[in-house]
């Protein structure tokens, strides 16, 4: 679980996770409890 601090995302993009430097995927974005495709 994380949060972005600049930019924006979708759900299957690969991301770069600060500072660790761990690749992971975005499988799903929530928004105040509501599932949704982008933020």
């Amino acid at each position: 679980m994380g949060k972005i601090e600049s930019g924006c995302c979708r759900t299957g993009d690969r991301c770069l996770l600060m500072p660790n430097r761990t690749r992971v995927e975005v499988t799903n974005i929530y928004y105040e409890d509501i599932e949704t495709d982008s933020c």
